[in-house]
């Protein structure tokens, strides 16, 4: 047998498919297809990463870690640890199938890049097999691509480039953002700073636009036009001057020295990408980035898009036949059935701009997927879901339309010695414009001649300059993604074009995570630095800030993946730049501690215990209590970390910071809790499992005997309303109600021991001692306990 390994389920199911595999099995809540000679199974992303510094022995006290030379912090080898729990069972399944007798070969099918040969390579390592593995390298899931990808299989080692390329830039992250973001959090301490390599130089990119804006002086100038909209190109810096030369003009005549007219196309725009679904989404609807990445994924789990996170602008060969279906499915639809029915008409353009399998990184472009009753599916989305599967829809029908097409004209007129331009633009044919909702602008019409003269008048036009814009997610999104356009030297432009700074999947999270960490924040669209974020990103050297040196670093992991450079040489220059950075810190007197006032007022942390991984202070926070050394996984802290409010098929409240002490000291807290609808108190302690901490039920107490039953001779316990026989109502039956209906009184807990005890007790009524004795009456053949005078 083979082990098919993918990198989620989803591809484990086309997999599947196309091999003809049709049995499921089912384990521990996980699952994996068997037959025709296969198992086939699935990782669910990252199974594992590399750990946090304490699980290196590093102190969580940033302060004096960095006061006592823990930094910098290199580990002599680094670990692989399993990303939490809920992944436990997957990974446990796959260990179980890789060493399973009868496999004997396995093949890699994660995504066809280093991330996806990254998680293949650790769960193979990790399960300490040397079976033989092979690779399935596709750039889509369609039938045909997996079926000639399973002929062409690979030896697996001929990726290990990719591998080491992936595990190289994964340790680099680590060395890079842990050491620094300790280093500036000890300096600015009690304000928790986060340094990383690609969100560090994104913030210097926000806030040098906003220092420009903040900087900029307008300046006027002037320019000569005509009535009909032609301009002279001469500006001056005076209305004096522009009065002087007009008057120069006055009364000349105007006549048209060039009319010439050229027929141009502008062409359609290409399948999305996701970073280009989010750029578009954000200045049609003002969505996030992140929010369209939320969206897409839910239309990808829907099964109404296909996989999201690509940088792919255009589909593999192989799928020509899949874009005609979908063409031809949407044309069935009233959404969008008449721009389909014109394109299945007039043909698909399926062009190198639409099917180019050179242009194909490790997924294709995001298109719809053909599923049945397209229009009640779309109908039953809620508005945003809706709004970004008809712009992925409608792109995908503009893509495979054919170019607009118009007719230019080139003015020139001339008065005297100077010179008039002006260009015109009349359509010829619409194409994929002719569906794409634009504003309409009335331009006027001309068919002026070579040699005629014209009526018309000059004038004088001021020019303000006007500063740039605040960056948006649209257009910083499209600066990570042509960052070589801000690079000098054409090496590095070409190691970073197309690629970007940072991945498509993760540059949504770079830029929330700047605005969580408050150093952007948001204003309508405009994504603008804070005084904090600016603070910050002055106070660092400018190299932290370079997205040069993430190009250069780009540059060498690439030769690292194509086998032209060890990572050894990378990890090295990396360390010698973390080394020149702290020694430049604690050389720096002139830096002065970054305050983020909002997170940093010593005064308003409530400290409710000491935690019980690290030993540090744990805070009470707004939603949680949590370790004062706590911080994003991906950077430093234990993690210790628990909800105030929990929801575990039953409702509790909010857990009081006085509760919260007494679960970190191992007691046990009283919490009224709601299940379907009725109201109960039940005791509650902490349980801590290593990845998040837990509110749970507190094992039952051992019961107090009240007495011995007078029929079965079992024990008599209380309950919430009686004290009742261990035998149950299955068993003797014997129960004595608190409360006594027929004598007005209330049975405690003393009266009903003594009643046990001696057969007779005291009881207090209208203020009168009375004595009650334990007695029994039978009523329609059931017995039942009475109270009676004695």
């Amino acid at each position: 047998m083979k082990l098919i390994i993918a990198e989620k389920p989803s591809v484990a199911g086309n997999i599947a498919h196309a091999l003809g595999v049709t049995e499921k099995v089912k384990e521990n809540g996980n699952s994996y297809y068997k037959g025709e000679g296969y198992y086939i199974a699935n990782a669910v992303g990252h199974l594992y990463d590399i750990g946090d510094p304490t699980d290196y022995g590093y102190s969580n006290n940033f302060r004096e870690s960095y006061e006592n030379g823990d930094l910098p912090m290199y580990p002599e080898k680094f670990m692989l640890k399993a990303t939490g729990e809920n992944t436990e069972s997957i990974r446990r399944l796959l260990h179980d199938l890789i060493l399973r007798d009868d496999v004997d070969e396995i093949i890699c099918a994660t995504d066809a890049a280093r991330e996806g040969e990254l998680i293949f390579r650790q769960v193979y390592e990790e399960s300490g097999t040397d079976k033989p593995f092979k690779r399935l390298w596709i750039q889509s899931v369609t039938d045909e691509a997996i079926l000639q990808g399973m002929k062409d299989l690979k030896d697996g080692h001929d990726y290990d480039g990719y591998y080491r390329a992936a595990k190289t830039r994964e340790e680099l992250d680590w060395i890079y953002g842990m050491n620094l973001s300790r280093l500036y959090t000890a300096l600015d301490t009690p304000t928790q700073e986060n340094v990383g390599r690609v969100m560090t130089p994104l913030l210097g990119l926000i806030t040098a636009r906003d220092t420009e804006i903040e900087n900029f002086k307008p300046t006027t100038t002037y320019v000569l036009g005509l009535d009909n909209g032609a301009e002279n190109e001469t500006a001056y810096d005076s209305r004096e001057e522009a009065e002087q030369a007009k008057a120069q003009l006055d009364g000349k005549p105007v006549t048209v020295q060039k009319a010439e007219k050229t027929q141009k196309k502008e062409n359609r725009p290409q399948l999305f990408s996701l970073t280009t679904l989010q750029m578009e989404a954000n200045r049609v609807y003002g969505y996030t980035a992140d929010e369209v990445l939320e969206y897409a994924q839910d239309l990808y789990d829907s099964r109404l898009l296909t996989y999201p996170r690509t940088d792919a602008v255009v589909v593999s060969e192989d799928m020509r036949g899949q874009l005609e279906n979908t063409v031809n499915a949407l044309a069935q639809t009233a959404l969008f059935g008449e721009h389909a029915k014109e394109l299945m008409d007039k043909g698909l353009n399926m062009d190198k701009r639409v099917v180019n399998n050179e242009g194909l990184t490790d997924h294709h472009a995001i298109i719809p997927t053909i599923v049945a009753n397209i229009d009640s599916n779309v109908s039953k989305l809620a508005e945003r879901h809706k709004n970004i599967y008809t712009l992925v829809v409608n792109r995908m029908l503009a893509a495979l339309d054919e170019p607009y097409t118009y007719e230019q004209t080139d003015y020139t007129f001339a008065c005297g010695d100077t010179l008039f331009a002006l260009k015109t633009k009349v359509p010829v044919s619409l194409g994929w414009r002719k569906w794409v909702q634009a504003e309409k602008k009335d331009e006027p019409v001309y068919d002026y001649t070579e040699g005629q003269t014209v009526e018309t008048a000059i004038d004088i036009k001021e020019r303000v300059s006007t500063p740039k814009k605040h960056y948006t997610d649209e257009t910083i999104l499209s600066v990570m993604q042509n960052i070589d356009n801000r690079i000098e030297g054409d090496e590095l432009k070409n190691a970073v074009k197309g690629k970007g700074l940072g991945t498509p999947a993760t540059r949504a999270g770079q830029i929330a995570k700047l605005v969580k960490l408050g150093y952007v924040e948001r204003k309508g669209k405009s994504l603008i630095s804070t005084k904090y974020g600016r603070d910050f990103t002055a106070s660092l050297p400018r190299s932290v800030l370079s997205v040069e040196r993430t190009a250069e670093w780009e540059l060498t992991l690439t030769n690292i993946e194509q086998n032209k450079a060890l990572p050894k040489g990378l990890i090295d220059e990396t360390k010698e730049f973390i080394n020149s950075i702290i020694t430049f810190e604690k050389g720096n007197k002139d830096r002065k501690p970054v305050v983020n006032e909002k997170t940093a007022k010593k005064f308003d942390v409530v400290v409710v215990g000491k935690c019980p991984r690290c030993g540090s202070d744990v805070i009470s926070k707004k939603d949680v209590f949590g370790c004062s050394s706590y911080k994003d996984k991906e950077h430093t802290g234990c993690g210790f970390i628990f909800s105030k409010k929990h929801r575990l098929g039953w409702y509790l409240g909010e857990i009081s910071d006085k509760q919260a002490e007494k679960l970190l000291k191992g007691e046990t807290v009283e919490l009224e809790s709601e299940y379907e609808g009725k109201r109960y108190k039940s005791k509650w302690m902490l349980e801590d499992k290593g990845d998040f901490a837990n509110i749970v039920k507190a094992p039952k107490e051992e019961k107090e005997v009240i007495g011995i039953c007078p029929r079965c001779q079992k024990n008599i316990y209380e309950g919430r309303l009686n004290f009742y026989c261990a035998s149950g109502m299955d068993g003797c039956g014997w129960t004595l109600w608190k409360e006594d209906k027929h004598n007005q009184i209330k049975v405690s807990k003393a009266m009903a021991k003594k009643l046990l005890a001696d057969g007779t007790a005291k009881a207090k009524k209208n203020g009168a001692d009375v004595t009650y004795k334990l007695t029994e009456r039978e009523y329609k053949g059931k017995l039942y306990v009475n109270l009676d005078k004695s």
